[in-house]
């Protein structure tokens, strides 16, 4: 889940959010991506799910199908 939308359904501006990650004290697993999108470890096939949307097509695949073998 991208960082902005973390930060929406928890009630928190994306600032402050992003000034909460940058200070190591974001209550839940995260990490920066290459491109500088800040991705949000929620958990489950959901966060996944939104991660693969993000994705380039042949790169979303791969994903769901290494989620999908792990099930």
């Amino acid at each position: 889940m991208r960082l902005s939308a973390w930060a929406k359904s928890n009630g928190l501006t994306y600032k402050a959010a992003w000034k909460m990650w940058k200070a190591g004290k974001l209550p839940v697993p995260a990490e920066q991506l290459p491109t500088g999108s800040v991705i949000v470890h929620v958990g489950g096939f959901d966060a996944v799910l939104d991660l693969a949307l993000a994705l380039p097509r042949a790169d979303r695949r791969r994903l769901i199908a290494e989620v999908v073998s792990t099930l």
